[in-house]
């Protein structure tokens, strides 16, 4: 794992340097549930921009904070100082153009949200689907 993001001061991209393994060829079938905290810097200058990522398996009922870097410049503008807008206009989660999976990996994702509030307060997590195959 590892986290890549765009400057908010000059939209250059910077990359977090932390490689986590935080998935094993021994994980292979199980069903876990990740949050990402993501908040936009205020300004252009300033460095409150947070991205965390926490895992929790299935059979859990805690969470594990990954990832943790704060006091970032990231999201002002989506990368483009003169636009004005804060936040971010687009962004990908499973690391495609840079991954250390094979292209054929298959990953099933369900229950998908982008949330304003928590998604680390669930009091019990959701059963995984049921999956079957033909």
């Amino acid at each position: 794992m590892n986290i890549q993001f765009r400057n908010g001061s000059n939209g250059k991209y910077k990359n977090s340097k932390v490689y986590k393994n935080f998935i094993t060829p021994a994980d292979a079938g199980k069903w876990m549930q990740v949050v990402y905290h993501l908040k936009a810097s205020a300004t252009t200058s300033s460095n409150d921009g947070v991205i965390r990522m926490y895992r929790r398996w299935d059979g859990e009922f805690k969470f594990t904070l990954i990832n943790d870097l704060s006091n970032l410049n990231v999201g002002i503008g989506a990368g483009s100082v003169s636009s004005g807008r804060l936040g971010w206009a687009a962004g990908y989660i499973m690391g495609y153009a840079n991954t250390s999976y094979a292209t054929d990996t298959e990953w099933l994702l369900d229950s998908f949200t982008v949330s304003d509030t928590s998604l680390l307060t669930l009091v019990t997590p959701k059963s995984p689907t049921t999956l079957s195959t033909q």
